[in-house]
Order: C-alpha cells, then sequence, then structure tokens
C-alpha cells in the first residue's frame, strides 16, 4: 500500500523535473527512488505490523515496481 502511495508522487516529480530542468535525469531518478524507499520504510517499520524486514520489502517492492513501469514502457 506504501508503494502505491509514493509511487504517483515519484513520476510527478520526476516527470516535472524532465520538462522543466536540465539537471540529469538518471540522478534525479535515482534520488526519488531512494526517497520513495525510505518514505515506504518508515511505513512499514511503523505500520506494518509482522513485518520483520521492512526495508528489504520496501527495497523489493520499489524493485519490482520499476521493473514493471520500464517493461510497461516497453510494450506502450
Amino acid at each position: 500500500m506504501a508503494n502505491i502511495l509514493t509511487n504517483p508522487a515519484v513520476v510527478l516529480l520526476y516527470w516535472l523535473a524532465f520538462y522543466y530542468t536540465s539537471w540529469n535525469k538518471i540522478l534525479v531518478m535515482i534520488a526519488l527512488e531512494l526517497v520513495a524507499i525510505l518514505v515506504e520504510w518508515w511505513y512499514y517499520k511503523k505500520y506494518g505490523e509482522g513485518f520483520k524486514r521492512p526495508f528489504l520489502f520496501s527495497v523489493t517492492a520499489n524493485v519490482i515496481s520499476f521493473t514493471a513501469g520500464l517493461l510497461l514502457q516497453l510494450i506502450l
């Protein structure tokens, strides 16, 4: 659920940076993904009952989400 909350913000901020700045897109993407991982980790740690490794779960969820997004872009 936390990934669903952070993903739209990450995507929006990435596209805003893409269109309105000359920042390095890869660095922006990495920074945004790291922030999403940290925010989600905090949510899983604070509210997730039964999560033994909330940080690992957050990283895994983001890797899966990011990979799914890349695959969808290739298909579309």
